[in-house]
């Protein structure tokens, strides 16, 4: 059988490259090979010089070869141009850059350089995502004519995510940024020296990994956010130094643009990369001094080129939320960003998706800025595209769902392996519009009453919800709710109270008291709502507190701000304490609970390095940097260090849980931890493994194994498995009296504990816009056995036996409730 051989053209707005690999029976074939071009270079200049009647390309086109020296540059830029005349210049000079590129290929491939004559060729062009189908047709056409064999487009930003993930994907799994069979969402930023180009992406990696396009972008606009815009910010920046404004564009004229650029390359990203001043430009300095031209000092450090480059800086964040909307996720849902492009060396792009230039943006990926180290650079971002395109043999598993063109396949998906689950409706659409718009955000359960905050920002809702607690009968909980649109996050306490963050900051409350409703609403640009301040407001104390996005505390009493006033750099709000950026933490307990005294506070004032906070009723615990845990308690009327919350020998935790009476650590080898005082096993969690998320409730603990399946602390005191069906799950939550499985496709498990037994749901979204139940069963069981949860007797676990009957489980079809 013949070989393959894959040429991937990048061909950019500064630079072009090329790169070629061989491969047999869909296997690479010994190493990747760069084209040489002029014998030297394989990163290419991508200029042309018309110097009388003869061009040079690439490399000798850069240097002026005479006084009537015509170059030309940047002129990718130009193929969309309005003006047609510039356009169709383009257009002529890209074809004719392409056949420079071809004639160095056939050279390399005539002397052998790139593989047998006897390979059979395909060539991979690249081009921006918003460019239109016209001009990406062109390209594919005028690579064809420079006589590259077999020419098919691909997108810059899909190629660069081919290369890394085949790349990257082994140290990745080492870091356990990814974890095989289970999806993680990949936003990849390929920022040019003409465009900046978007990708995101659902990543599962395994025997046969899988890569799904959520969506690229830009689509269309003019937001363009390429390295050759700051080459004309800095030329504007210079040309304000000078004492006398008008000998500026006298000196300017004679620096052309390259000169700017290669100062930026060379000098301007790398001081200001180190958070250094720059204070020379030499080609400039030399001019200047030989025409004694008086300057003022360069002084251009981070806050002047931000203060110069603001409008700039802030199309980056616009061109980030444009990608996150086009695919109905928001930033809290982005496992992982991707950094590459010539242009993403700089040090704004690491800023900015940090949440660490609060002046450009607020925080778009929060569980991101808590760990930076999920931000990854490609080290030669200049070759990422044409590696990708090289790689894409290694990559047949990659879809491009993006566009929503779903089709209706009949047994689409089959969610119903339980015999007892009855039958999915005919409106089911295809499972990818399910996975990227139904996987819920949030789920509250309380009894029988459900409430899903979808990923489209809308909420669904079922039950009766007889079991919210309110005096005015007019008030109905699930209609305020369903109303609500563009819904980032939610916080609640029972029913008593549900608060809803906008991305804006925005919020919206479903409360029966129209007057605590109201301060609420006036609070602004909010991030997150502290729930324990909520339960504060449920005791009828009139006021809540709330991080903003630039990390400030707020509170909906104007008493309170001036005591919340210095709070400043706060990463995280729980239980009315506050994790500051540097690791330290700030409470407010005193204000909303008096009986406490200073040295619940003085306490806290210790704690260092702390990066997660947790809370139960009756405990505290901080998860320190280091993987060590520290915890208080309530004695008194004052809180004591670790006691009796045995935490001190933990170690290499990396997330913690809060039950009443316990607090639960997953460790990093995928062991848990748990301490406290146990009403119901919910400590009896030492012979668990291969654990990657953890939860606890009141009194049980759950965890979520990297096989999708799930484990609890009930299936030691009941003698069985209780979520023994449960498979394929991505995240676990739960209420007082529920553990929640959410699957990948948006399906929702529930296992819910009521006085009659043990209720077992399952949710399904049949559309974009709807959830439906498909069956509930009941395991019958003595009531004693739920009251207080106290069911460690062997008289309680004499009641659980076995798997659920057919006629436990309702028969044929299940339980029809008509939901």
């Amino acid at each position: 059988m013949s070989i393959e051989r894959i040429i991937g053209i990048d061909f950019g707005t500064s630079t072009s490259v090329i790169r070629v690999k061989r491969y047999e029976n869909g296997k690479p074939v010994g190493i990747g090979t760069r084209l040489d071009t002029q014998k030297v270079f394989d990163l290419v200049p991508t200029v042309i010089q018309e110097v009388n009647g003869h061009r040079y390309y690439g490399e000798e086109a850069v240097a002026p070869k005479g006084k009537n020296a015509i170059i030309y540059r940047n002129f990718k830029l130009d193929l969309e141009s309005d003006d047609e005349c510039k356009r169709n210049i383009a257009k002529g000079l890209t074809e004719a850059f392409l056949s420079f590129l071809a004639d160095a290929y056939q050279t390399d491939s005539e002397g052998g350089h790139l593989g047998e004559s006897t390979d059979l060729e395909r060539t991979i062009i690249s081009y921006p995502v918003k460019w239109c189908d016209d001009t990406k047709n062109f390209m594919v056409e005028a690579t064809r004519k420079a006589g590259f064999p077999n020419v098919e487009g691909m997108d810059e930003a899909q190629a660069a995510i081919h290369a890394v993930v085949v790349q990257n994907e082994k140290i990745l799994l080492a870091k356990k940024y990814l974890q095989e069979n289970i999806p993680t969402t990949i936003l990849l930023i390929d920022m040019g020296a003409g465009t900046t180009d978007l990708v995101l992406c659902r990543y599962t990696p395994g025997k046969q990994p899988k890569n799904e396009i959520l969506a690229t972008w830009p689509k269309e606009g003019d937001v363009l956010f390429g390295g050759s815009e700051v080459d004309r910010l800095l030329r504007y920046y210079v040309s304000e130094l000078f004492v006398d404004k008008s000998q500026s564009e006298t000196l300017l004229k004679r620096i052309p643009m390259e000169q700017f650029k290669a100062w930026k390359e060379t000098v301007v990203a790398k001081v200001l990369e180190n958070n250094e001043t720059v204070d020379q430009f030499y080609t400039l300095d030399d001019l200047a001094d030989m025409l004694e031209i008086e300057m003022k000092p360069y002084s251009l450090d981070r806050l002047a080129f931000e203060t110069c480059a603001s409008n700039y800086l802030k199309q980056f964040p616009k061109l980030i939320n444009g990608c996150l909307n086009a695919a109905d996720m928001q930033g809290e849902q982005v496992d992982l960003v991707v950094l590459t492009g010539g242009h993403s060396q700089w040090y704004f792009a690491n800023e900015i998706i940090a949440g660490k230039m609060p002046n450009i943006s607020s925080v778009i990926f929060p569980h991101i800025a808590q760990n930076t180290s999920r931000i990854i650079r490609v080290a030669h971002p200049q070759e990422t595209a044409a590696l990708g395109m090289v790689f894409s043999p290694l990559a047949v598993n990659f879809k491009n769902n993006e566009q929503n063109n779903y089709e209706k396949k009949e047994n689409d998906i089959d969610y119903l392996k339980h015999k007892n689950e009855g039958q999915l409706s005919n409106n089911t659409n295809s499972s990818t519009e399910r996975n990227r718009l139904c996987v819920p955000k949030q789920v509250f359960c309380y009894f029988n009453d459900i409430i899903v905050l979808k990923n489209n920002g809308k909420i669904w809702c079922e039950g009766e919800f007889k079991n919210f607690s309110c005096d005015n009968e007019a008030f109905k909980l699930n209609d305020i709710l369903q109303k609500w649109t563009n819904i980032d996050s939610l916080c609640s306490i029972r029913y008593n109270i549900f608060v809803g963050v906008k991305p804006n900051g925005d919020v919206v409350v479903a409360g029966p008291d129209e007057n605590l409703n109201n301060q609420i609403q006036k609070l602004k640009n909010i991030k997150q709502i502290d729930k324990n301040s909520l339960i504060s407001y449920q005791k009828k104390r009139d006021y809540v507190i709330a991080m903003t996005n630039d990390g400030r505390i707020v509170s909906s009493n104007e008493n309170l701000n001036g005591e919340l006033s210095n709070w400043k750099n706060i990463t995280s709000l729980n239980s009315l304490i506050g994790v500051c950026k540097d690791g330290t933490v700030r409470s407010c307990i005193k204000s909303f609970e008096k009986k406490y005294d200073d040295q619940y506070e003085n306490t806290l004032k210790n704690w260092n390095n702390i990066v997660q906070t947790v809370s139960g009723v009756y405990n505290v615990a901080g998860l320190r940097s280091d993987g060590t845990v520290v915890t208080m308690r309530p004695t008194g009327s004052f809180y004591v260090d670790n006691k009796p919350w045995n935490t001190e020998n933990w170690r290499n935790v990396t997330k913690l849980a809060c039950g009443i009476y316990h607090v639960v650590g997953l460790c990093k080898d995928g062991t848990v931890v748990a301490s406290g005082i146990e009403h119901s096993n919910e400590c009896h969690v030492s012979t668990w493994k291969d654990i990657v998320s953890i939860y606890a409730s009141d009194y049980w603990t759950a965890g979520l194994r990297k096989d999708g399946t799930v484990v609890t602390t009930l299936d030691s005191l009941c003698g069985r498995s209780m979520t023994s069906e449960w498979e394929n799950i991505i995240e676990i939550c739960g209420g007082e009296r529920s553990i929640i499985g959410i699957k990948a496709t948006g399906e929702i498990e529930q296992l819910s504990f009521e006085l009659k037994g043990l209720i077992y749901t399952k949710i399904v979204p049949e559309s974009v816009k709807k959830y439906t139940h498909i069956w509930q069963a009941q395991d019958k069981a003595d009531p004693e056995v739920f009251e207080d949860y106290k069911m460690a007797t062997e008289k309680h676990k004499k009641v659980f036996k076995g798997p659920l009957s057919d006629e436990e489980m309702g028969g044929e079809n299940g339980i029809d409730l008509d939901w």
